[in-house]
Protein backbone atom coordinates (compact mmCIF):
# COMPACT_ATOMS: atom_id res chain seq x y z
CA UNK A 1 0.00 0.00 0.00
CA UNK A 2 1.10 3.62 -0.91
CA UNK A 3 0.26 6.46 1.47
CA UNK A 4 0.30 9.64 1.54
CA UNK A 5 0.09 12.05 4.18
CA UNK A 6 -0.98 14.85 2.58
CA UNK A 7 -3.73 13.12 1.05
CA UNK A 8 -4.95 12.18 4.72
CA UNK A 9 -7.20 14.17 6.89
CA UNK A 10 -5.21 14.22 10.56
CA UNK A 11 -7.43 12.54 13.38
CA UNK A 12 -7.50 14.80 16.54
CA UNK A 13 -6.44 11.59 19.01
CA UNK A 14 -3.09 10.76 19.92
CA UNK A 15 -2.42 7.70 20.90
CA UNK A 16 0.97 5.99 21.53
CA UNK A 17 0.99 3.22 19.02
CA UNK A 18 -0.66 5.38 16.32
CA UNK A 19 0.32 6.77 13.51
CA UNK A 20 -2.36 9.78 13.00
CA UNK A 21 -0.90 11.36 9.71
CA UNK A 22 -2.06 8.13 8.13
CA UNK A 23 -4.65 7.32 9.98
CA UNK A 24 -4.10 3.46 11.41
CA UNK A 25 -3.23 2.05 15.12
CA UNK A 26 -0.54 -0.47 15.48
CA UNK A 27 -0.55 -3.02 18.42
CA UNK A 28 1.35 -6.61 18.61
CA UNK A 29 4.71 -7.64 18.12
CA UNK A 30 6.31 -9.87 16.03
CA UNK A 31 5.06 -9.15 13.89
CA UNK A 32 3.27 -5.96 14.42
CA UNK A 33 -1.01 -5.48 13.14
CA UNK A 34 -2.90 -2.97 12.13
CA UNK A 35 -5.02 -2.94 15.41
CA UNK A 36 -7.35 -0.28 14.03
CA UNK A 37 -7.98 2.15 10.91
CA UNK A 38 -9.61 5.85 11.25
CA UNK A 39 -12.60 6.50 9.06
CA UNK A 40 -12.05 8.94 6.29
CA UNK A 41 -8.17 8.69 5.96
CA UNK A 42 -5.53 7.97 3.50
CA UNK A 43 -5.05 4.05 5.26
CA UNK A 44 -8.77 3.67 4.78
CA UNK A 45 -8.81 4.55 1.27
CA UNK A 46 -5.35 2.74 0.36
CA UNK A 47 -7.22 -0.43 1.42
CA UNK A 48 -5.73 -1.13 5.09
CA UNK A 49 -7.69 -3.15 7.19
CA UNK A 50 -7.93 -4.25 10.97
CA UNK A 51 -5.83 -7.55 11.72
CA UNK A 52 -3.16 -6.93 8.60
CA UNK A 53 0.14 -7.91 9.45
CA UNK A 54 2.94 -5.09 8.43
CA UNK A 55 5.56 -7.07 7.20
CA UNK A 56 7.79 -4.23 5.72
CA UNK A 57 7.98 -0.18 6.11
CA UNK A 58 9.46 1.08 2.69
CA UNK A 59 11.17 -1.79 2.15
CA UNK A 60 12.79 -1.82 5.58
CA UNK A 61 11.96 -5.61 7.22
CA UNK A 62 9.52 -4.66 9.72
CA UNK A 63 8.80 -8.68 10.71
CA UNK A 64 10.69 -8.47 14.43
CA UNK A 65 10.14 -4.83 15.21
CA UNK A 66 8.95 -3.41 17.84
CA UNK A 67 5.75 -0.66 17.89
CA UNK A 68 8.30 2.36 18.40
CA UNK A 69 10.75 1.24 15.40
CA UNK A 70 7.64 1.03 12.96
CA UNK A 71 6.11 4.09 14.06
CA UNK A 72 9.67 6.03 13.63
CA UNK A 73 9.99 4.83 9.77
CA UNK A 74 6.78 5.74 9.07
CA UNK A 75 6.66 9.28 10.80
CA UNK A 76 9.74 9.89 9.50
CA UNK A 77 8.64 10.05 5.68
CA UNK A 78 6.07 11.84 4.36
CA UNK A 79 5.27 9.07 1.59
CA UNK A 80 5.43 5.54 2.73
CA UNK A 81 5.02 1.94 1.31
CA UNK A 82 3.42 -0.84 3.68
CA UNK A 83 4.03 -4.53 2.84
CA UNK A 84 1.14 -6.24 4.48
CA UNK A 85 0.03 -9.79 4.98
CA UNK A 86 -3.29 -10.76 5.60
CA UNK A 87 -5.32 -13.33 6.60
CA UNK A 88 -7.71 -14.83 4.44
CA UNK A 89 -10.94 -15.76 6.22
CA UNK A 90 -11.45 -19.38 6.72
CA UNK A 91 -14.31 -21.12 4.69
CA UNK A 92 -15.88 -24.20 4.85
CA UNK A 93 -16.59 -26.18 1.69
CA UNK A 94 -18.92 -29.04 1.23
CA UNK A 95 -17.62 -31.58 -1.23
CA UNK A 96 -19.47 -34.83 -2.62
CA UNK A 97 -17.84 -37.48 -4.24
CA UNK A 98 -21.22 -37.99 -6.27
CA UNK A 99 -21.01 -35.29 -8.55
CA UNK A 100 -17.16 -36.64 -9.65
CA UNK A 101 -16.44 -38.18 -13.15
Amino acid sequence: LNLNQTQSSNSSSSYSNTSTQYGFIIAGYCPCHVENVIEKTVSERAGLRRGDLIIKVNGVNCCRARIKSILALIKSNQNIRLQIYRRVQNQSLNLNSNHVR
